[in-house]
């Protein structure tokens, strides 16, 4: 007898059929080892990272590299893989396309190991997680976080309008959430509890006027901060911080606001004088 191969219909072979055949092989999808006494897996060939993620029929266990971030994988029901990530990609949780530890998402770095399952077609589970370093993998670690900040000085602010800053850099983006170049704003990706802070820098100001800064949420202020300057102009910097609920798909905005008729006054650039910074905490 030389092979036995299941094509996945429900066949069932006696365990005196195969006993004490050497050099049988029985074909479960896979390779089954009858003579090592082991069912040997397969490493089936690179997969490059991307969204989704299309998981290979090649193998069951699979390097990643790239760095593209992804929320979901492309794969059929009922496999078992084993996925070893050769740089660091951001993996979103997704109750159901992609549900990671702790119900938060992962950043992974190289040499970090995870296997999973797919309970159903699309439908993926991480049913363990073990990084490189060896710390552990705890709820509550999230990936949101960054700071965006004024590059280029902005001037001439409209009197008596809230202007928005055209935060047009990027010191640091763990989630790939901002948007320095187009938008000058932060995008969303994780519904949760955030503590924003900004810094508002202010230049050319006017004796006795009034200034304000504000955070907005989905293009309505959330937080607020207004001082009057005493005699004398110069420079000063307003900074404004606080704990806000965001939902994924909504943006964060820095807006900025000369009062009193002070329309010479210009907002300072520089990553620690104008910045919008944000990281979920909950």
């Amino acid at each position: 007898m030389g092979q036995i191969d299941f094509d996945g219909s429900n066949s069932t072979v006696k365990a005196d059929v195969i006993r004490g055949q050497t050099g049988t092989t029985v074909k479960l999808g896979g390779v089954l080892d009858t003579d090592g006494n082991y069912i040997q897996t397969e490493k089936g060939g690179d997969l490059t990272s991307a969204s989704p993620l299309v998981i290979d029929t090649d193998g069951d266990y699979f390097d990643v590299t790239g760095t593209t971030n992804f929320a979901a994988m492309t794969v059929a029901a009922d496999r078992q893989f084993t996925l070893q990530f050769d740089g660091a990609l951001t993996m979103t949780h997704h109750a159901t396309n992609l549900d990671l530890p702790g119900e938060a998402n992962i950043t992974t770095a190289a040499g970090d190991v995870a296997t999973f399952q797919s309970t159903g077609s699309n439908t993926v589970q991480c049913i363990s997680y073990t990084r490189a370093d060896g710390t552990a993998i705890s709820g509550g670690s999230f990936s949101s976080a960054g700071r965006i900040y004024l590059n280029t000085q902005q001037s001439n602010l409209t009197s008596g309008s809230a202007t928005k800053v055209l935060l047009d850099a990027e010191s640091f983006d763990t989630g790939s959430e901002g948007d320095p170049d187009t938008n000058n704003q932060v995008d969303i990706t994780d519904t949760g509890t955030y503590i924003v802070a900004a810094m508002l820098g202010w230049t050319n100001t006017v004796a006795g006027k009034s200034y304000r800064v504000q955070i907005y949420v989905n293009g309505a202020a959330v937080l607020r901060s207004q001082m009057q300057t005493a005699t004398g102009t110069g420079d000063f910097e307003m900074p404004i911080s606080g704990v806000v609920s965001i939902t994924a798909g909504q943006k964060i905005e820095l807006y900025a606001n000369s009062m009193d008729d002070a329309s010479t006054s210009d907002v300072a650039a520089g990553v620690t004088q104008t910045y919008l910074s944000w990281g979920r905490i909950a």
